[in-house]
């Protein structure tokens, strides 16, 4: 079976590897799925370098409590990575990665839940007349 490739592909390349992607970063080859769809989801890697893991678990975890304090939500956390550096020279050879949706982190949630907050008022401040 032939598929139609969609009009913007790159070619990508590793290791002496290279394969078709099309705009959304698939693989142009990739079966798709006949009853449902791929998700496009856009996220975001916040990434905590450190000399240990249990340091750079508690890095993550201490920025996520503050991002979900300031955003007054939860950051949705889709996937965790961890690398790990080989050379012996590296202090912080401990690299994990959150990977969070964007929408979580660019501030939309928290910009329009105070601008409902400010709507109230408003609202509120303009109906009293003591």
């Amino acid at each position: 079976m032939t598929q139609v490739l969609p009009e913007e592909t790159t070619t990508c390349e590793w290791n002496g590897h290279e394969w078709q992607v099309d705009r959304t970063g698939l693989h142009v080859d990739l079966p798709r799925p006949k009853s449902g769809r791929i998700h496009g989801a856009s996220y975001r890697p916040v990434q905590f370098d450190a000399c240990d893991l249990p340091l750079a678990l508690r890095r993550a975890a201490t920025w996520l409590q503050e991002a979900e304090n300031w955003l007054g939500e939860t950051v949705d956390v889709m996937a965790i990575r961890l690398d790990m550096s080989d050379d012996p020279e590296d202090p912080e050879p401990y690299g994990l990665k959150l990977l969070c949706f964007d929408e979580d982190l660019d501030g939309l949630s928290k910009t329009a839940a105070e601008a409902e907050d400010q709507r109230n008022e408003q609202i509120g401040g303009g109906n009293d007349r003591g």
